[in-house]
């Protein structure tokens, strides 16, 4: 009986070690991916790009932001529940700038 109570916290101690180390994971590839889309990177490329990191799946529409009038593309890990994001604003032909966003 003793046995089962340190096994226990053990597991739980693994799950919470794991679950940790899978996100931290998922968001350094949302940077490389972030990072791979450069300025001038034709917008043809950004599903490709994404599909390379396993984020194509994570592609939001693309919505026009009157402000700034440029489309915006958001990329958010499934981890976090869209807390870290890579946000891709584009012209409709190349890429203008990419950023990770942190809420």
């Amino acid at each position: 009986m003793r046995k089962l109570w340190l096994l226990i916290p053990v597991g739980v101690l693994g799950v919470v070690v794991y679950v940790v180390a899978r996100t931290q994971a998922e968001i350094r590839r949302l940077e490389h991916m972030c990072g791979d889309l450069r300025q001038g990177t034709p917008i043809t490329s950004i599903r490709k790009v994404a599909a390379k990191y396993g984020f194509e799946r994570y592609l939001d529409p693309d919505v026009f932001d009157d402000r700034n009038r440029t489309w915006v593309i958001v990329v958010g890990t499934p981890s976090t529940i869209g807390d870290v994001a890579c946000i891709i604003r584009h012209n409709q032909v190349v890429v203008l700038s990419t950023k990770v966003e942190r809420r």
